[in-house]
């Protein structure tokens, strides 16, 4: 069994905290393969020019995050969706960002976006390609599995909960209405966002076809001495 076989399976799944879409009418039998070409085609989707997704990284050196994200939101075109990564976050295939674009293209009214990652917290299993925070640290095992996975867009899975923020898409319009805590911290930022787009009735979608790198903390998973200020 490969590393997302176990995500394969649960595709059709349902639990009380977040549920999983994309299947077809035909309950499921339609090959992802299909789904990847149907949605992509075989040349570039040129059809929604006017609105880009860009990718940023905000940093605080006093730790102030919620500050640093306000700030690159400021600077988002009105029409286009920021995509705001932790520095430990990499792409891992060339499809990346088209794919973040097509998501962001097909559900425009989501509040936030996130994906599937290598190593999270324990406690977001939801985001996790494994049931576990991985120790495989081959990028190249990695990008196997990234590329297999944008085979199942336009899958999601629906969350009722905080997600964990190492890459979060949203729209500019969407933070005109409610915008980050600017709490002095980086811890919890995240996790704030996340319930103050459900109180205001937002969804939050994973995007089951992205896989990206995140390196949190794989020398000491439990060292948060970098986040305190």
């Amino acid at each position: 069994m490969n590393a997302i076989d176990h995500r394969y399976c649960c595709l059709s799944s349902t639990c009380c905290e977040y549920t999983t879409h994309g299947m077809c009418a035909s309950g499921g039998k339609f090959h992802p393969t299909e789904l990847y070409k149907k949605h992509f085609g075989d040349t570039d989707n040129n059809s929604h020019k006017e609105m880009k997704v860009h990718v940023v990284t905000p940093y605080a050196i006093d730790k102030n995050l919620g500050k640093a994200y306000n700030e690159a939101f400021e600077r988002c075109p009105e029409d286009d969706w920021l995509c705001i990564t932790d520095y430990d976050v990499l792409f891992l295939t060339p499809n990346s960002i088209k794919i973040l674009h097509q998501y962001a293209a097909t559900f425009p009214k989501v509040g936030l976006f996130t994906c599937l990652t290598n190593r999270i917290h324990p406690l977001a299993k939801n985001q996790l390609a494994l049931p576990e925070p991985s120790e495989n640290d081959s990028i190249k095992y990695w990008t196997r599995c990234a590329s297999d996975m944008e085979h199942f867009f336009p899958r999601y899975t629906e969350v009722t909960k905080e997600v964990s923020g190492f890459l979060m898409m949203i729209s500019k319009r969407t933070w005109n209405e409610v915008k980050f805590r600017e709490t002095g911290e980086c811890l919890g930022v995240d996790n704030a966002y996340c319930w103050d787009l459900i109180s205001k009735g937002k969804s939050i979608y994973i995007m089951e076809a992205l896989l990206v790198w995140h390196t949190y903390r794989i020398n000491n998973i439990k060292d948060k001495s970098h986040l305190i200020p």
